[in-house]
């Protein structure tokens, strides 16, 4: 699967298990079969250059220590097509951004699975609301990281079976 990562996804990936609150447990492990998935090669990820540096303030604002902040954002450099919003980025992306009633980075990654085509996988159900609302206008597959079952993650789950 081609996919652009939001941010959210990524952050969930990397956060350590002591850092999640009990509700987004199953949701943190999900990120992170995910995003070994990923690694692994199974799915090719995307992500726009501001996705790393809504990472790395995500993850500082959670306390994670700096230096394995900066370790995450090196294995989402090194694992993923990043995307850097140059002049000629600009001039492709900024008259689709105009299109739609987006909060700023999030219209970038809307706009960039738009362009390549690329489903977005996200945890922010108003964005996934919001896309699919102006389908018509940037005709993006958006998915729920949640809604994400095991044979679309591709990578086997960590936790034993029940009995």
């Amino acid at each position: 699967m081609r996919i652009v990562l939001d941010s959210n996804v990524l952050v969930d990936a990397f956060l350590p298990e002591g850092k999640v609150e009990e509700r987004k447990i199953q949701r943190a492990r999900k990120a992170r079969r995910l995003w070994k998935a990923c690694v692994s090669g199974m799915h090719e990820a995307w992500i726009p250059a501001i996705g790393l540096a809504e990472i790395c303030a995500s993850l500082s604002r959670l306390k994670s220590s700096k230096s394995s902040v900066l370790a995450a954002v090196e294995q989402v450099q090194r694992h993923t097509t990043v995307v850097y919003e140059d002049e000629q980025f600009a001039k492709v992306t900024l008259p689709r951004i105009a299109d739609v009633d987006f909060h700023g980075a999030d219209a970038v990654f809307a706009v960039l699975a738009a362009l390549m085509g690329l489903r977005l996988v996200t945890c922010d159900a108003t964005l996934r609301d919001h896309l699919e609302k102006c389908y018509d206008t940037l005709a993006v597959e958006v998915r729920l990281l949640d809604d994400l079952d095991d044979g679309e993650i591709g990578y086997p789950s960590e936790e034993p079976e029940a009995s």
